[in-house]
């Protein structure tokens, strides 16, 4: 718990920073509570499964759901907080409704601390349906940030855009050695 909590304060900070100096830009604020949600996650995650209390579930799922809408919202929405292409902008009640269903069904498929080789080797159609749902409501982001940096952004935002790219690149080197390690 002690590398979680080490490993959480550049997130909180950069929350606490971004909310303090950039409260009025929406785009800003999504941003700060989505890191501020992983982090606590993560924590709660480690503290149900080291101490076996399953109280813990229930705050664990909810920074996790926070954690998965506010990720789908910002590749769909980042870097100026507008839906590009339009049609993007009916997306997040569906998504909302699904996420809402995972977390509310018991022995949910996808509840956190499942993870991917789990559903692979353990596939049911529900757990294969819900994975597939998100992967492909990742993907959808990700193709609609393309998109954007091809035909709509500013030379400013594609400069935001490369810097986000950097930052998730070496986030997500990081816990691969964390995990790799671990």
């Amino acid at each position: 718990i002690i590398l979680e909590s080490v490993l959480a304060v550049p997130f909180l900070v950069t929350s606490f920073v971004l909310f303090w100096r950039r409260s009025d830009d929406r785009m800003a604020l999504l941003v700060a509570v989505w890191m501020a949600s992983l982090p606590g996650a993560i924590i709660i995650g480690v503290l149900e499964v080291a101490q076996g209390q399953p109280v813990w579930q229930i705050p664990e799922s909810a920074f996790w759901f926070i954690f998965v809408f506010l990720l789908i919202l910002f590749l769909y929405l980042f870097p100026d907080a507008h839906f590009v292409p339009r049609w993007t902008r009916w997306l997040p009640v569906p998504i909302l409704l699904f996420l809402v269903s995972i977390v509310l069904i018991p022995d949910a498929p996808l509840n956190p601390g499942t993870t991917v080789l789990l559903v692979i080797a353990h596939p049911t159609p529900v757990a294969l349906i819900a994975f597939v749902t998100i992967v492909v409501l990742v993907d959808t982001g990700v193709g609609c940030q393309i998109y954007r940096y091809r035909h709509v952004s500013t030379p400013v935002q594609r400069q935001q855009t490369k810097w986000v790219i950097l930052g998730t690149a070496v986030s997500l080197t990081g816990w691969i050695i964390l995990e790799l390690v671990s």
